[in-house]
């Protein structure tokens, strides 16, 4: 029961992760397509947030590879 908990918890990180990383490509489409708003934003300002995505999808894949790690883990310890 005590790694099925574990499988749990990492599952819904996993999830939560994968939510936040939807909302930040959908900030950036909003920034890529010229609309009223963004064109009377400073471009360095656009770059930031550009930037901001860019290390979010780093740490996104990141996490990813720790949580297939940790199912790995879990799968070897039932096993044994």
């Amino acid at each position: 029961m005590k790694y099925y908990k574990l499988y749990v918890c990492s599952r819904f990180h996993h999830y939560c992760i994968d939510i936040i990383h939807i909302i930040l490509l959908i900030q950036a489409l909003f920034i890529i397509i010229p609309t009223k708003r963004t064109k009377m934003r400073n471009k360095t300002y656009n770059y930031l947030i550009l930037l901001h995505i860019m290390i979010a999808t780093c740490i996104y894949y990141s996490c990813k590879i720790t949580f297939f790690s940790k199912i790995i883990y879990i799968n070897v310890i039932a096993c044994n």
